[in-house]
């Protein structure tokens, strides 16, 4: 496992321009046929260290203010994340912690949990005992790709996990932080038992402890911390008994 650093892959769908014919050093430009009229979707060339992300986000800053390029209801942001390094219980650990705060990370991310295009672990059974299955078995995940906010079925296509549930956005930093966020949640998370975890569910206090001091997640600005301090008021709504269901369910898988 990479202590320090993970590959990260971005891709970022936009409309408003082709960029057809455009030189990019850091970007290939793709099509999509869920948006519509001109539109390209960014794609990062190559899987990329976190630390090293700054030119990639220096030449995507220019493009977005040298041409008509807009981000419409039909655009997402798509983060990929290399787990190929990492064993299949640090990948079941990363995506059990993923599911305790998957209710946090939709709000700060444009709060897409209708979409239909990236539809919440907590609203999909399948993908819930798909992360059950990653406690035994690295390819006994989601064989298909489905459009659901965590596609583990990139783990065996790609050897990433992909995080789909953002609106998108023009704003760098934005994207900057977003990318910090599932890459150091990734990091940290594979590299703790389950049980500590679950642990984290139990109180808002075992919770905010869990994401500021065990995953350091508010290490950057973001809207996280502000969502965070919101929580303490409707804690008592905050579903985390399903991280313990998932959790229960692999380990009747591993008997």
């Amino acid at each position: 496992m990479n202590s320090h650093q993970l590959l990260c892959g971005i891709e970022l769908e936009t409309e408003g321009n082709y960029m057809v014919g455009v030189s990019s050093d850091y970007w290939d430009f793709h099509e999509d046929g869920t948006l519509r009229g001109p539109h390209a979707e960014f794609v990062l060339k190559e899987p990329t260290l976190m630390g090293d992300l700054d030119p990639a986000f220096r030449e995507l800053s220019t493009f977005i203010h040298s041409f008509p390029v807009n981000v419409t209801p039909r655009c997402g942001l798509h983060v990929h994340i290399d787990v190929r390094d990492l064993s299949h219980k640090e990948i079941y650990s990363a995506c059990l912690a993923y599911t305790l705060l998957e209710k946090l990370l939709y709000k700060i991310s444009g709060d897409r949990s209708n979409n239909k295009f990236c539809v919440p672990v907590l609203s999909s059974a399948y993908v819930r005992d798909a992360i059950s299955r990653l406690y035994i078995d690295r390819d006994s995940g989601t064989r298909e790709k489905l459009y659901s906010g965590l596609n583990l079925a990139s783990i065996r296509e790609l050897g990433s996990i992909e995080f789909r549930m953002h609106s998108g956005t023009l704003d760098t930093e934005e994207i900057h932080d977003w990318v910090y966020i599932l890459h150091t949640l990734v990091l940290r998370a594979s590299a703790l038992p389950p049980e500590d975890i679950i642990q984290a569910g139990q109180t808002y206090r075992s919770f905010y402890s869990f994401v500021v001091d065990t995953l350091r997640l508010t290490a950057r600005p973001s809207r996280l911390a502000a969502e965070l301090d919101k929580l303490r008021d409707c804690w008592k709504t905050y579903e985390t008994k399903i991280t313990e269901q998932i959790h229960f369910r692999a380990l009747q898988l591993d008997k």
